[in-house]
């Protein structure tokens, strides 16, 4: 990772901010909004504005924040994305969890396609997460050493050539991923607005915030692990 962290945190969260204030804003003045008029009172301040903006401004990258969340579920577990040998036992989890967490986020008095786009990106992610447990994470901590030694090893290559190509290489694919990330966030920051939007109380956003942001808090056991595994075994002879 080259030292230029922040350009990637700029491409990735920027415009996602930008469209988290408008949602909030929405929401806010919407009429048929269950958060109507909830930030009158922060985003209304006759001292000053500037103050004003800047709350809406930070809440709104609070908001692309948490709508991004999915997106830590996946890059965390994007190894299990490929398809598996056992196709059909895995399509039938898939669908199994897309029905159950689509009927379970109707409960809370949401349409059928909010509660549809909804299920399918917890489906998704539970997915990739029971995937994670069977193989007890063992997969992940496997790639991510593959990974490690294959930066490693393409930067101290003899060859000047080879040496000046994988940062390149490494930088391209970040870019390609990171600039992905911020369209992908700007998609689920919709499917969020509009189910937030479709609810009937605030206290369901509070449920559905709950449940939109659980499978994310997972990855900080599969992080645990990989450090686990690392403290018994710092060797990175054995990747093949």
């Amino acid at each position: 990772m080259n030292n230029r962290w922040w350009e990637y945190y700029t491409i990735r969260y920027f415009v996602g901010s930008v469209v988290g204030a408008g949602v909030v804003l929405f929401l806010n003045y919407s009429d048929t909004s269950p958060y109507s008029g909830s930030l009158t009172s922060l985003v209304n301040l006759k001292d000053s504005a500037f103050l004003g903006i800047s709350l809406v401004a930070a809440i709104g990258f609070a908001f692309c924040y948490l709508a991004s969340a999915p997106m830590l579920t996946f890059h965390a577990t994007r190894m299990h994305m490929r398809i598996p040998d056992h196709r059909m036992k895995s399509w039938l989890l898939l669908c199994v969890l897309l029905v159950f967490f689509t009927v379970g986020i109707a409960l809370i008095k949401l349409p059928v396609i909010p509660a549809l786009l909804v299920g399918i990106i917890l489906a998704a992610q539970i997915y990739l997460i029971v995937h994670a447990g069977i193989s007890q994470c063992k997969e992940i901590e496997k790639f991510y050493r593959k990974l490690a030694v294959a930066r490693i090893n393409g930067e101290s290559s003899s060859s000047e050539k080879y040496i000046a190509a994988v940062p390149e290489y490494v930088t391209s694919y970040r870019h390609l991923r990171e600039h992905a990330n911020a369209y992908l966030i700007i998609v689920f920051e919709a499917i969020l607005a509009y189910t937030l939007y479709s609810l009937e109380t605030k206290s369901d956003g509070f449920v559905l915030m709950v449940i939109w942001v659980f499978p994310p808090c997972t990855v900080w056991g599969i992080a645990s692990v990989l450090e686990a595994r690392f403290a018994d075994d710092p060797s990175f002879e054995n990747n093949g």
